[in-house]
């Protein structure tokens, strides 16, 4: 299905998030102060992560209308690039 045909998309995803992630928790967890981004990184930063969100959830909504019209699930458009 569609999660299937996009799966090294999901993955690229999931790694951008989480490499994101594990420097402000490891942070956290230490009881270190924090490090901010500077303005261009932070727009950078949500640039990027809210086109992930887009695309993950263009695929999540795939996969939905997919289950709900299981003889249109081959469709070549549920590809994400």
């Amino acid at each position: 299905m569609c999660v299937e045909k996009n799966k090294e998309y999901i993955t690229e995803a999931a790694l951008y998030f989480d490499s994101n992630a594990n420097p402000v928790l490891s942070l956290a967890y230490d009881g270190k102060k924090m490090q901010f981004l500077n303005d261009k990184k932070f727009e950078d930063y949500l640039i990027k992560a809210t086109r992930y969100k887009a695309g993950l959830l263009r695929i999540a909504t795939q996969e939905m209308l997919a289950m709900k019209n299981p003889q249109k699930s081959s469709k070549k458009s549920d590809s994400i690039h």
